[in-house]
């Protein structure tokens, strides 16, 4: 099923999709300790100057990128410059299942946005550095000629909190609590609590401002209704789309679209008070 299906018209809402949850994986990925669940709030917070600047080199087979704000510290990243399996398409548990045993693993979505947002706060002083534009093209690349599969998902229950699990079946999952409308979501006040447990922040305007830049196409969020009792769990990618407006990036949700994935190793560096 392609993931344009699920589209209505006017970019208004999405049809209501089950997902299957799959088991807990028990992989060793050393990198950060599981945390504890969080509720956000919906107050809006203001993007700060950096402390320090991000900073990237390519390499023959990867790109680093060194100081990405992710998870309340500073990390260093890696991006294999080839998607994985050779750039075959597999739906969310179909790559948890093939990477399990590899150096390599599959981004959430707040890690592809806390890259994209370092190597946006840096374009001013990374101007003249090809290998942050390369990496940007190669982001722009995913999302633009295919559909980037994460490892993030979303978890509704009728009942009480959503939640947004970062990682999930890896061992370093995060899992935070939200309030999901089901609406076609545009304006930075109705998404400041989603955009947070999504992506780190409530500037929902800046987070589709890095997006545009990023694909040079602007940036939606579509989630589903709960027409399903009991609640139930998608998998959560990112692509374009075509649309009465013409071709808009969203992120969105879906069990069973094939996508691609570029593999990333990341390891922590400092506290971000550091």
């Amino acid at each position: 099923m392609k993931i344009s299906n699920i589209i209505l018209a006017g970019c208004l809402s999405l049809e209501a999709l089950v997902g299957c949850a799959v088991p807990v994986r028990n992989e060793k990925v050393p990198v950060v300790q599981e945390e504890k669940k969080q509720t956000t709030s919906v107050a809006q917070d203001v993007q700060q100057p950096r402390l320090h600047t991000p900073q990237v080199q390519e390499e023959a087979d990867r790109f680093v990128v060194r100081n990405v704000p992710y998870r309340n510290s500073f990390y260093r990243v890696e991006w294999s410059k080839e998607l994985l399996e050779n750039g075959s398409a597999y739906a969310q548990d179909e790559w948890l299942d093939l990477v399990v045993k590899t150096d390599w693993k599959i981004p959430d979505i707040s890690l592809v946005y806390a890259t994209l947002d370092a190597l946006y706060s840096a374009k001013e002083t990374n101007e003249q550095n090809l290998p942050s534009e390369n990496l940007r093209k190669l982001f722009a690349q995913d999302v633009c000629t295919g559909v980037m599969v994460t490892s993030s998902r979303v978890l509704y229950d009728n009942q009480g909190f959503d939640t947004i699990v970062h990682s999930y079946c890896y061992r370093n999952k995060k899992e935070v609590n939200t309030h999901i409308s089901g609406e076609h979501i545009k304006d930075a006040e109705s998404c400041a609590e989603l955009s947070e447990a999504l992506f780190g922040t409530k500037d929902y305007d800046y987070v589709a401002q890095v997006f545009q830049w990023t694909a040079g196409k602007k940036f939606f969020l579509k989630f589903p209704q709960k027409k399903v009792s009991g609640g139930f769990d998608v998998p959560i990618v990112l692509g374009l789309r075509d649309t009465d407006k013409g071709q808009v990036l969203i992120l969105s949700l879906d069990s069973y679209h094939s996508g691609g994935v570029r593999g990333v190793r990341y390891e922590f560096e400092r506290k971000e008070q550091e």
